[in-house]
């Protein structure tokens, strides 16, 4: 059975180039109304819709940067889900005194760190987030300097958010060149995209221990099981210890924060981590090609400089574009401690209903507290279970508390915070005072 049909991915790619119509409307999930259980990624099957962190749990995001638009999510039974109908994604504006031009300006060129005949480079990501593309770039870059080039793309499943591979074999003359493909155990540098293709037995037969430099974008990008499991993580300690086991050096850098911080936008990580290594040496050649490169692809030319630029200036000095962005090296946001975590259910409570109802959620976590206390380990998880689940049930998202939650102020911020223009807000609710129901689902409406 064959399904012709254009997907979702090309859809996406053919709107930055301009050739299809962009939808004037954007999905967006309202996280304090969010229970987490995951049905919008089940009814989507998509890998755009993301967990997301939260002091009461493990919730659901868009990602906005990787959305295809086809708004399957929606589909899910959820009041949550939102449209926004003519918002664009509010993008992160620096004042003229904080643009990086002079530093730019003053920026070392970078000693080449190579001398065999052959560099080759490898590049690992998933599909859809422009892997292809750098490999397009360096290529070309490489071709106006009248050097040896090839680049072969492996993309295999890439269009359903798949691993893809760019070997890049750069040479003084192209006579160096025997094949596309890199030889086992030949790679000069692996530039990770992402930390869990880095980390395939595949890549790391690549790899060698004695000349491998790397360099490996950290940021935990959700896998598939994501969308089959709403609470599944994988253990980054584990990637990242398989990649720095196979290399020389290894080096971690959440690009997709960083970029996302400077642009709204986290396509632009790859773009960034290109400076990067083009900073370190690591990148066998002149920035007036890379630059030269970047505009001959005329998609997007003053964002790519911009994002190529802000790269070198990471590799040159990674604390002055984390004071630019508001972050902090390895910056850690510090939890609440049990007492802070009731206090504020407490009082969520009284919003949700009154004090007296607060105050019978208060009288069973103390008497939890008293029993925890007397146990030989005082870790309290059963109190933290008790308070967990308890205001899970006494706090039940009734259609009240869904308004409640909708019209408290939070939620109107939130959306601020993410868009600007003027936006038309449809929202996605199923009244139990209608009674309305889908006759191809049998679902409320």
């Amino acid at each position: 059975i064959i399904y012709d049909q254009t997907c979702a991915t090309e859809k996406r790619r053919r709107r930055k180039r301009g050739i299809l119509k962009e939808p004037n409307k954007r999905a967006f999930i309202n996280h304090l109304v969010c229970e987490g259980c995951g049905d919008c990624s089940v009814q989507s099957n998509c890998i755009s819709v993301e967990p997301l962190n939260t002091e009461l749990g493990k919730k659901r995001k868009i990602n906005q940067s990787t959305c295809n638009k086809d708004f399957s999510c929606i589909d899910g039974f959820c009041p949550s889900f939102i449209t926004l109908e003519g918002a664009e994604i509010r993008k992160k504006e620096f004042q003229k005194k904080d643009s990086p031009v002079k530093e730019i300006m003053k920026l070392p060129d970078p000693k080449i760190n190579y001398s065999d005949n052959t560099y080759n480079i490898l590049v690992a990501g998933i599909g859809g987030t422009g892997v292809v593309t750098i490999g397009a770039l360096v290529g070309m870059a490489a071709h106006i300097e009248k050097k040896g080039v090839s680049v072969l793309d492996q993309v295999g499943i890439a269009q359903k958010g798949g691993a893809v591979l760019s070997h890049i074999r750069i040479s003084n003359s192209p006579e160096n060149l025997f094949s596309v493909h890199i030889p086992e155990e030949e790679t000069s540098l692996l530039l990770g995209c992402d930390m869990v293709v880095s980390s395939s037995k595949e890549v790391r037969k690549l790899l060698n221990k004695r000349n491998t430099i790397s360099l490996i974008n950290d940021h935990e990008t959700p896998l598939s099981q994501s969308v089959l499991t709403p609470d599944y993580s994988f253990n980054s300690s584990v990637t990242k210890r398989l990649i720095s086991d196979s290399c020389l050096e290894t080096n971690f850098i959440n690009a997709i924060e960083i970029s996302s911080h400077l642009f709204a936008d986290s396509i632009m990580s790859n773009i960034f981590l290109l400076g990067y290594i083009f900073q370190k040496g690591l990148l066998p050649l002149k920035s007036s090609s890379v630059e030269e490169a970047i505009k001959l692809n005329n998609r997007e030319v003053d964002t790519n400089l911009s994002a190529f630029n802000w790269g070198r200036l990471a590799a040159n000095d990674i604390e002055f574009v984390l004071k630019k962005i508001g972050k902090k090296d390895n910056q850690v946001k510090s939890k609440k401690n049990l007492s802070e975590i009731i206090d504020d259910r407490y009082k969520d409570l009284i919003k949700y209903q009154n004090r007296n109802y607060a105050d019978k959620f208060l009288t069973v976590v103390n008497k939890v507290i008293s029993i925890d206390s007397n146990l030989k380990k005082k870790n309290f998880m059963l109190t933290n279970s008790v308070v967990k689940t308890l205001y899970k049930t006494m706090a039940y998202k009734d259609e009240y508390e869904v308004a409640r939650l909708y019209t408290d102020g939070r939620f109107l911020d939130y959306v601020k915070e993410n868009f600007i223009n003027k936006y038309k807000i449809n929202f996605y609710l199923a009244p139990p005072l209608l009674g309305l129901i889908d006759k191809k689902t049998k679902k409320p409406r």
